[in-house]
């Protein structure tokens, strides 16, 4: 028996040595004869699986951080956030000084685009994990640096009426 394993007997016994005032539920009345290792470990299973939610509002906010943190564990979501920085690379290495009007302004709509999708993703990671455990990632405070400089340029760019900062 490994050191994570749990000898069911031992705890059993070394439980009976000791008089409970108040009476604890361990299973035994549900099960026909009694609790042996294959029903104990049936009973943690099913056990595990369970979640206890509180209240009220909290309820409902528990619930949703529970689905977010499911979601961003999705290996779909990673790989169509590494699919969008690939195709944002290749959007933003195709700007050149002499392109046309028409072709820029296809290029900066899909920047534009882009950045909501990160700008999504950084509210979807700080919804599920929230700041302390988002902030722990160094890649997460990279993706969000580069969220916040985005979401600057794009106000930059909405105040100024310019076009980014390549217009001089």
């Amino acid at each position: 028996m490994s050191e994570y394993e749990i000898d069911f007997d031992e705890v059993r016994l070394n439980d009976a040595r000791f008089k409970k005032r108040t009476p604890t539920w361990s299973g035994q009345e549900v099960l026909d004869v009694g609790l042996n290792t294959g029903k104990s470990k049936w009973v943690l299973k099913k056990m595990n699986k369970l979640r206890v939610w509180p209240k009220g509002l909290y309820n409902t906010i528990k619930k949703a951080r529970c689905l977010l943190k499911a979601f961003i564990r999705v290996s779909i979501f990673d790989n169509f956030l590494t699919l969008c920085v690939l195709i944002n690379t290749i959007v933003m290495a195709m700007e050149a000084y002499d392109i046309d009007e028409e072709t820029k302004a296809d290029l900066d709509f899909m920047n534009t685009i882009f950045t909501w999708i990160f700008i999504v993703e950084m509210a979807i990671r700080l919804l599920a994990r929230g700041p302390k455990k988002y902030a722990a990632e160094p890649l997460n405070l990279l993706d969000g640096g580069v969220v916040i400089l985005s979401i600057v340029e794009i106000i930059m760019e909405s105040l100024g009426g310019g076009s980014g900062a390549g217009s001089l």
